[in-house]
Protein backbone atom coordinates (compact mmCIF):
# COMPACT_ATOMS: atom_id res chain seq x y z
CA UNK A 1 0.00 0.00 0.00
CA UNK A 2 1.41 3.18 -1.14
CA UNK A 3 2.07 5.66 1.97
CA UNK A 4 2.93 8.96 -0.51
CA UNK A 5 3.24 10.03 -3.91
CA UNK A 6 6.28 12.67 -2.63
CA UNK A 7 7.94 12.56 0.06
CA UNK A 8 11.30 14.65 0.89
CA UNK A 9 14.44 14.72 2.83
CA UNK A 10 17.73 16.63 3.53
CA UNK A 11 20.73 14.48 3.72
CA UNK A 12 22.84 16.84 6.16
CA UNK A 13 26.27 14.35 5.36
CA UNK A 14 26.30 15.22 1.67
CA UNK A 15 24.25 18.93 2.41
CA UNK A 16 21.59 17.82 -0.16
CA UNK A 17 17.95 17.78 -0.52
CA UNK A 18 16.31 14.77 -2.12
CA UNK A 19 12.45 14.46 -3.34
CA UNK A 20 11.36 11.19 -4.26
CA UNK A 21 7.83 10.68 -6.36
CA UNK A 22 5.26 8.76 -8.62
CA UNK A 23 3.29 11.98 -9.03
CA UNK A 24 4.54 15.21 -10.92
CA UNK A 25 2.12 17.87 -9.30
CA UNK A 26 2.59 16.12 -5.92
CA UNK A 27 6.21 16.86 -6.16
CA UNK A 28 6.51 19.98 -7.32
CA UNK A 29 3.53 21.02 -4.50
CA UNK A 30 5.60 19.31 -1.60
CA UNK A 31 8.84 20.77 -3.25
CA UNK A 32 7.36 24.90 -3.13
CA UNK A 33 6.47 23.83 0.52
CA UNK A 34 10.12 23.07 1.37
CA UNK A 35 11.78 25.71 -1.08
CA UNK A 36 10.96 29.67 -0.09
CA UNK A 37 13.30 30.55 -2.90
CA UNK A 38 11.38 32.40 -5.23
CA UNK A 39 14.06 32.03 -7.62
CA UNK A 40 13.79 28.09 -7.72
CA UNK A 41 13.71 26.90 -11.57
CA UNK A 42 10.96 23.92 -11.65
CA UNK A 43 12.07 23.62 -15.39
CA UNK A 44 14.19 20.35 -15.34
CA UNK A 45 10.94 18.73 -13.99
CA UNK A 46 9.21 18.28 -17.53
CA UNK A 47 6.55 15.51 -17.36
CA UNK A 48 6.52 15.63 -21.27
CA UNK A 49 9.76 14.14 -21.05
CA UNK A 50 9.10 11.26 -19.26
CA UNK A 51 9.26 7.37 -20.22
CA UNK A 52 10.26 5.59 -16.96
CA UNK A 53 11.54 7.77 -14.63
CA UNK A 54 13.73 10.63 -14.32
CA UNK A 55 16.34 12.06 -11.76
CA UNK A 56 16.69 16.29 -12.35
CA UNK A 57 17.68 19.37 -10.39
CA UNK A 58 15.72 21.93 -8.93
CA UNK A 59 18.26 24.48 -9.91
CA UNK A 60 18.52 28.40 -9.38
CA UNK A 61 16.84 30.85 -12.36
CA UNK A 62 19.96 33.35 -11.08
CA UNK A 63 22.73 30.95 -9.91
CA UNK A 64 22.60 28.02 -12.81
CA UNK A 65 24.84 26.46 -10.65
CA UNK A 66 23.19 26.31 -7.71
CA UNK A 67 21.24 23.21 -6.34
CA UNK A 68 18.23 23.00 -4.47
CA UNK A 69 17.68 20.11 -4.37
CA UNK A 70 16.86 16.57 -6.57
CA UNK A 71 13.84 14.71 -7.50
CA UNK A 72 13.89 11.38 -8.47
CA UNK A 73 10.90 10.30 -10.06
CA UNK A 74 9.59 6.74 -11.43
CA UNK A 75 6.11 5.91 -12.44
CA UNK A 76 3.90 3.32 -10.57
CA UNK A 77 4.08 0.61 -13.58
CA UNK A 78 7.89 0.35 -12.98
CA UNK A 79 9.86 -2.39 -11.41
CA UNK A 80 12.75 -2.61 -8.97
CA UNK A 81 15.40 -2.25 -12.38
CA UNK A 82 13.74 0.89 -13.07
CA UNK A 83 14.34 2.12 -9.14
CA UNK A 84 17.25 1.28 -9.32
CA UNK A 85 18.44 2.52 -12.53
CA UNK A 86 17.14 6.19 -10.63
CA UNK A 87 18.89 5.65 -7.58
CA UNK A 88 22.28 5.27 -9.50
CA UNK A 89 21.73 8.33 -11.33
CA UNK A 90 20.74 9.94 -7.99
CA UNK A 91 23.79 8.94 -6.27
CA UNK A 92 26.23 10.29 -9.44
CA UNK A 93 25.08 13.49 -9.30
CA UNK A 94 25.15 14.19 -5.61
CA UNK A 95 29.08 12.62 -5.80
CA UNK A 96 29.54 15.40 -8.71
CA UNK A 97 28.58 17.72 -6.82
CA UNK A 98 30.34 17.30 -3.97
CA UNK A 99 33.45 16.15 -6.16
CA UNK A 100 34.14 12.14 -5.44
CA UNK A 101 35.00 10.68 -8.17
CA UNK A 102 33.69 7.65 -9.49
CA UNK A 103 35.65 4.32 -8.57
CA UNK A 104 35.53 0.66 -9.92
CA UNK A 105 37.70 -0.65 -6.86
CA UNK A 106 35.99 1.47 -3.84
CA UNK A 107 32.37 2.16 -4.94
CA UNK A 108 31.16 0.57 -1.82
CA UNK A 109 29.61 4.48 -0.56
CA UNK A 110 28.82 4.85 -3.98
CA UNK A 111 26.85 1.38 -4.04
CA UNK A 112 25.40 1.92 -0.42
CA UNK A 113 24.00 5.33 -1.59
CA UNK A 114 22.06 3.99 -4.49
CA UNK A 115 20.54 1.15 -2.42
CA UNK A 116 19.72 3.73 0.30
CA UNK A 117 17.78 5.85 -2.14
CA UNK A 118 15.65 2.76 -3.54
CA UNK A 119 14.83 1.91 -0.36
CA UNK A 120 13.65 5.14 0.49
CA UNK A 121 11.69 5.34 -3.17
CA UNK A 122 10.45 1.34 -1.81
CA UNK A 123 9.31 2.34 1.77
CA UNK A 124 7.96 6.24 1.38
CA UNK A 125 6.43 6.05 -2.49
CA UNK A 126 5.71 2.54 -2.78
CA UNK A 127 5.08 1.52 1.29
CA UNK A 128 7.26 -1.27 0.89
CA UNK A 129 9.47 -2.15 3.96
CA UNK A 130 12.70 -3.62 3.30
CA UNK A 131 13.61 -6.66 5.55
CA UNK A 132 17.19 -5.23 6.64
CA UNK A 133 19.26 -8.33 7.50
CA UNK A 134 17.40 -10.96 5.49
CA UNK A 135 20.20 -11.87 2.77
CA UNK A 136 22.44 -12.80 6.10
CA UNK A 137 20.35 -14.38 8.14
CA UNK A 138 21.98 -17.79 9.36
CA UNK A 139 20.38 -21.06 7.74
CA UNK A 140 18.44 -23.58 9.56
Amino acid sequence: MRKNKAYYEFLPIYNVSVFYCSDIKAVLKLAKEYIKDKDANYEHIDPDSIDYGFVAAITDSVDADFYHAYVMYVKDNQGVGTITHEATHLTNYIFDRIGQPLSLCADEVQAYLSGYFADQFNHHIRGIKTKTGELTRKRK
